[in-house]
């Protein structure tokens, strides 16, 4: 049985994963506007290497945070129940693979915007380009399974205790003022990544 009183302090109110679907809206935001501006950049322009490696690195960063939360909190969790209810895990397992996966193109991802951000040349833009579509494309269809597969199942299974653990473990020691905004759904927050991505949208002057 389930409850779905939002008193908070109600020890049986499940997993409640609005937050991180918001971070993956906003990781697939970031990740589609690195795909599409990073092949038409300006080269040569130091400024604009920079941004991009600026953005880059905090979408490495959100989703470094988010699967470390995950390896210690969701995966073992959500499985351990899955195998005590006798209820088929493969798919399950097979998400919490491509998670690792998706961790050493986005290690991949990191390097090569590194080097643009230092050279601002041409073959390390276009190196860069082939990875973030990549892996915004793998992204997406990670997401998507995750979404659809595993979060209905940790608000099934997962207290909203547990999650809680899940959720504090992500946001532990992010930095305000965030492209995406860790566990946070104030106004205020919404508006302040808003304007923090119009200031990179305005450094990232693509070729036309």
């Amino acid at each position: 049985m389930t409850f779905t009183a939002l008193d908070e302090r109600m020890p049986y109110r499940t997993a409640d994963t609005r937050e991180i679907r918001e971070v993956h809206r906003s990781l697939r935001r970031f990740s589609r506007y690195l795909a599409a501006v990073t092949p038409v950049l300006r080269c040569g322009d130091l400024d604009t290497a920079e941004a991009t490696r600026d953005v880059a690195a905090e979408v490495v960063d959100i989703v470094r945070r988010l699967h470390a939360a995950e390896q210690d909190g969701l995966w073992p969790a959500l499985l351990g129940y899955l195998f005590a209810a006798d209820l088929p895990a493969d798919e399950v397992l097979r998400i919490e693979a491509r998670a690792g996966e998706l961790d050493r193109l986005v290690g991949a991802m990191a390097e090569a915007a590194e080097r643009f951000g230092r050279s601002a040349a041409v073959h390390d833009r276009d190196a860069l380009a082939v990875l973030v579509t990549r892996w915004y494309l793998e992204l997406d269809a990670h997401l998507a399974g995750v979404e659809q597969r595993v979060l209905p199942l940790a608000e099934h299974f997962l207290t909203y205790g547990q999650w809680r653990l899940v959720v504090a473990a992500f946001a532990a020691g992010a930095e305000p003022g965030r492209l995406i905004p860790v566990g946070a759904r104030s106004r205020r927050q919404r508006m302040r990544s808003a304007r923090r991505f119009a200031c990179v949208q305005s450094k990232l002057g693509a070729e036309r």
